[in-house]
């Protein structure tokens, strides 16, 4: 019987020890798959979408001070779609707020859902705002470059003369 007992007691405790492993291996997987996913999640990319548009914002009054956009045109454009990006982060933010009022995981149902679409969406749009400040930046500065470099040269060319935003 004590053998018996012996090796009844060692298998159990082979399982016991099976189990615990499982369960520990289960539990850091479950964690590092929620790790692995947190920037994916709508409050990553909409902390993401806020900083950019920040910058954004940044760029445009920067280049307004420095009075690198002088098209009317364009300023009002830019200052409406940043207006609208604005807006819509707003109703966004409200509903991200709602995961944070209610259980957590639930957003994690999100990350490949409409809301993450709808934020990536938007920052696609700010990124475009973006590019299209920095480029007209680009071209006033180099327009007026050309124009110094022409003066300085002492012949001004009609293309040069008629660079202007």
């Amino acid at each position: 019987m004590s053998e018996s007992h012996l090796i009844s007691t060692a298998l159990l405790a082979f399982a016991t020890n099976n189990i615990l492993q499982y369960v520990l291996l289960s539990l850091v997987l479950f964690y590092s798959i929620t790790l692995l996913f947190r920037p994916l999640l709508p409050s990553a990319k909409m902390s993401q979408l806020e900083s950019l548009t920040a910058e954004t914002l940044d760029i445009f009054q920067s280049a307004n001070e420095e009075r690198l956009l002088s098209k009317r045109d364009f300023n009002m454009e830019m200052q409406l779609r940043l207006s609208r990006v604005n807006l819509n982060k707003s109703v966004l933010r409200s509903t991200i707020l709602q995961f944070e009022l209610g259980y957590r995981a639930r957003e994690y149902l999100h990350i490949v859902g409409a809301l993450s679409g709808e934020i990536d969406r938007y920052k696609r749009e700010v990124k475009a705002i973006q590019v299209a400040i920095q480029v007209s930046v680009f071209v006033w500065r180099n327009s007026i470059n050309w124009i110094e470099l022409s003066d300085r040269s002492g012949e001004r060319t009609p293309k040069a003369a008629q660079c202007g935003h």
